[in-house]
This record gives structure tokens, C-alpha cells and sequence, in this order.
């Protein structure tokens, strides 16, 4: 039975993978079913006028000067026509091994905090030089202001602080714990006192809950109760430099959480978590049979909330400061295409349909540990954009300030979003390796709503081009019905003025 099924899965993996490389099918009339998508035009699910969508910056890798970077275009511009407005910044577990600058902190001036054969990034010749100086050009802190500014998106800074309970055992010295207090404090002060950019978004770690594993291959993860009591210090030493700014813990789990709101509570303004639901996933036929949920790690964080005596009535937001389609696994070999640039762009959307998520941030620009074209990057080191990063885009270039309830199929999805008096975009997502005849319902269409529009496709050669292109299919006239057929692997667009 065993030899069966593994055989089976073989021959059916093969099979998946010679159609990936076959062209796009269109469709023909011999398939006669009919999906039916829907729209309702004055069923609003959530208001994205923030356009609450961002991504992970990467300390070593986003400076336009450092050696491997082959810029075609300054950076800031990539990011420009990514269309993200929330930025975070140095990235996620690198940030724990960063202090942003030194004493007297008049100018970011960043340096390692673990400095050993044994630990990351000191040990890697391709970022830092034996002496531990920087190999590369690191985005420090002001070129990420600078990149801020530039683009009119929003910061969103993780502090350090995993190290400090890392178990670090060596002769490496590990940062005392007012070290870590005073690097957050002194940030705090310049940003927000000496420069006065009003910065808001202030995590205190990242990813506390994953284990660590030190040089002698034992793990350990910080446990909440110790993670919240070093919150609250270090929290109450940045809000008495300003006491506006918004602190943030991180977490995986209502326990977690529970445990890290019984020492903080007082101090916590929001919820920092990371989803990667495909994780362990083996191939696309994963995603046909099946729909990922980029929403069950908001929906964990809001029933901790609400189990907290403390947190349960006060207006605590949830951030969702990491996600992807990555799968840590061997299909992540395949690298960024349409496939996974579809992917890509439900997960977005189904964040942007959820009213509990204040903002999310893709992981990330330039992954350092992947460079070239991974799953895990937006931009590639000329700072064009990958497939995963052209999917975004499409959210960042035509989201509206609404979203719509739709409704979809189980191989074609549908995202809808209105600004009133202005525009309605409608995505449609075919995910099938087949193409589809749809009949597209729009509810509650007020009469004198704007009449004709354009409809344009994401699309490109197969599977696995790294390279799908958005092209203007024609003209397309509203109605509160609309029939039309859509290619295999694809989303169509229409947009009405």
C-alpha cells in the first residue's frame, strides 16, 4: 500500500510538473459549466483607505551601494511602484543581532551585538570582515528614514532584544540587559526628540517563541513570562522618552500571549505576528487541492486578547509583520514565479479582507539568505521586480479604500474594492490549471455608477515563468452581470472609473 501510494504521488508529480511548462489554456467552447462569482457593492468588510499594506526592509541587502547590488534604478523607486506604505525595519531575526548605533547615538552607526566564530552574521565573510568591521554597506538606519520619506510609507522598527536571553554559551559576551534597554531608549530619543519624525511602531524582538540554536546544538526559546517581564523594562524606559509611541510584543499562540500580557499589559499597544501557511507545502497541486488561511494566526491573536482581563476592552491592534508563500521546504527551489506570484497575491488579499488586521508586511525585499529570485523576494538586486513582487504590486497600485464581500469558487477566487464616487476594482483569480466560464454578480449596483472600464490580465507563458507581465486585455462594460471566460492560471482585472 505504501509503495502504491508513493508511486502514484510520483507519477502524478511528473505529470504536475511537465503541465506547469505547457502554455496558458484558454478556453473553448466545449466546456459548458459556469462559475458564479460574486460582488456586493455596498457590503463593506473592511476600510483600506490606510492602504495597510507593507514589507520587511533588509538591512544587508537594501543599500544601492553594497558590492553584490546591481542597481538598474535607485531603490526607493522599487518601492515606489510596489506601492507598500508600511515599512519594517532591520528586517525580523536580524534584528536581534543589531544595535542600531553607539554612544553618544547623534547618527546611526550600527553594530553587531554578538561578536564570535560561532554566531551570524559575524561568521559570514560575504557581510562582515575578520575584524568585524561591515563588508557590505549596510541601510542603516538613516538611509531607511531617507527611503521613508522618499516614498511617504511608515516606519515600523523592531528593537533589539532576543540576544540578551539567547543561550549564548561561549566566551562571547552577551549584551547586559540595560544595553538592550539603553539601545531602545537612545532610538527612541533620536527618532522622536532630537530628529522629531513622530515614529510610532516599535516591536521589542522578534520571534521570541522560535527556538535558537547555540553552538553546541541545544534550542531554547524564550519563555513568555521572561519575554514579558523584560517588555515591560524596557517598554517604560522608551514611553519616558515619549510616552506616543506604540509598543508591540510578539507571540504564536494564545498561551504565549497570555503569558507575556500577565507581566506587560500596561505597556502593550500592539500585537506583532508572522503566518506562512504553507509551510511544508511539496508543490502547486497543494494550493488546487486546497485554500491556505493567512488569517488563523489574526484570528489566534484577537482570542488571546479577548481572553485577557486586562487587554479584553482596550483598543489593542493586531499586525500581521510577516507573511509569504514560502514553504521552507524543496519546492522553494523553483524560486519566484507566476505559480507562486498567485499565491502570493491571495494571501495579500485575504489580509486586506480582514477588519482585525491593522497592517501586513511581506517577508521581504531582498531575502539575504536567498539572493537572486527566491519566493521570499519582492525585488531582485537590479531592484526590479520578481513575480512574487509584480503580484503585490497589483494590491499596491489598485487597492481602493474599501474592501467588498465577494464571493468565489474553490478554483477561482474573487477580491473586489471601491472608493466611493471613484473607482471599483475586481480581481479575479484562477488558480485552475483549466480556464473557466464565470458569471460575475454584482449586488446593490447603484444606477449612474460609472459605465465602462478596462480589463487587463497577470499572466504569462506557464507555471513557472519568472517573468508574468499585466497586459490591457480591452475595454469592459459594468453591468450587475457579467459574463466572460478567463485563461487557466491567471488574474484578470477589471477596473472601472
Amino acid at each position: 500500500m505504501l509503495f502504491k501510494s508513493v508511486f502514484i504521488g510520483m507519477v502524478f508529480q511528473a505529470a504536475l510538473i511537465a503541465h506547469a511548462k505547457e502554455p496558458i489554456q484558454l478556453f473553448n467552447d466545449t466546456q459548458a459549466s459556469v462559475d458564479t462569482l460574486r460582488v456586493n457593492y455596498t457590503r463593506v468588510i473592511n476600510r483600506t483607505d490606510r492602504r495597510q499594506i507593507g514589507i520587511n526592509t533588509c538591512f544587508f541587502t537594501d543599500d544601492d551601494h553594497t558590492y553584490f547590488r546591481k542597481p538598474s534604478r535607485p531603490y526607493h523607486e522599487a518601492i515606489k511602484e510596489l506601492g507598500v506604505r508600511y515599512l519594517r525595519y532591520p528586517g525580523g531575526w536580524k534584528s536581534d543581532v543589531l544595535f542600531w548605533s553607539k554612544p553618544p547615538y547623534s547618527h546611526a552607526d550600527p553594530s553587531l551585538i554578538l561578536r564570535g566564530s560561532k554566531y551570524w552574521p559575524f561568521n559570514d565573510s560575504l557581510l562582515v570582515n575578520d575584524d568585524g568591521t561591515w563588508r557590505i554597506d549596510p541601510y542603516d538606519f538613516d538611509d531607511f528614514i531617507e527611503t521613508c520619506r522618499r516614498t511617504g510609507a511608515e516606519p515600523v522598527i523592531v528593537v533589539a532584544y532576543n540576544a540578551l536571553r539567547w543561550p549564548i554559551r561561549t566566551d562571547t559576551r552577551k549584551p547586559s540587559k540595560q544595553e538592550i534597554i539603553e539601545n531602545a531608549a537612545e532610538w527612541v530619543r533620536y527618532t522622536n526628540v532630537r530628529k522629531q519624525y513622530g515614529i510610532k511602531f516599535w516591536e521589542i524582538g522578534n520571534e521570541t517563541w522560535l527556538n535558537f540554536e547555540d553552538e553546541t546544538g541545544m534550542f531554547a526559546a524564550i519563555d513568555p513570562d521572561v519575554y514579558g517581564f523584560d517588555v515591560a523594562d524596557i517598554a517604560a524606559a522608551m514611553k519616558a522618552v515619549d510616552s506616543t509611541i506604540w509598543v508591540g510584543v510578539n507571540g504564536h499562540s494564545e498561551y504565549y500571549f497570555s503569558q507575556v500580557f500577565e507581566e506587560a499589559a500596561p505597556y502593550i499597544d500592539f500585537l506583532s505576528v508572522h503566518t506562512y501557511p504553507l509551510y511544508g507545502w511539496k508543490s502547486y497541486q497543494d494550493y488546487l487541492d486546497q485554500n491556505p488561511d493567512a488569517t488563523a494566526i489574526v484570528k489566534t491573536a484577537a482570542r488571546s486578547l479577548s481572553g485577557s482581563s486586562e487587554l479584553a476592552n482596550q483598543d489593542i491592534k493586531i499586525m500581521v509583520t510577516e507573511f509569504a508563500s514560502g514553504t521552507f521546504a524543496e519546492w522553494d527551489r523553483e524560486g519566484s514565479n507566476l505559480g507562486r506570484a498567485l499565491i502570493t497575491f491571495d494571501l495579500q488579499g485575504q489580509l486586506l479582507q480582514d477588519s482585525l488586521c491593522y497592517f501586513s508586511q511581506f517577508w521581504n525585499t531582498i531575502n539575504v539568505y536567498e539572493q537572486g529570485n527566491s519566493v521570499f523576494n519582492a525585488l531582485a538586486n537590479d531592484n526590479s521586480l520578481t513575480a512574487v513582487g509584480q503580484s503585490l504590486a497589483l494590491w499596491g497600485q489598485y487597492l481602493e479604500d474599501e474592501m467588498l464581500q465577494t464571493g468565489s469558487t474553490k478554483m477561482v477566487k474573487c477580491y473586489a474594492t471601491k472608493t466611493d464616487g471613484g473607482n471599483l476594482t475586481i480581481f479575479i483569480l484562477n488558480k485552475d490549471l483549466q480556464p473557466h466560464r464565470l458569471l460575475l454578480n454584482i449586488a446593490n449596483l447603484p444606477s449612474g455608477t460609472m459605465k465602462h472600464g478596462e480589463e487587463w490580465r497577470f499572466t504569462g507563458n506557464s507555471l513557472l515563468d519568472p517573468a508574468p507581465a499585466l497586459k490591457w486585455i480591452g475595454k469592459r462594460k459594468l453591468g450587475k452581470k457579467i459574463e466572460m471566460n478567463i485563461p487557466s492560471i491567471s488574474i484578470t482585472l477589471l477596473r472601472f472609473h
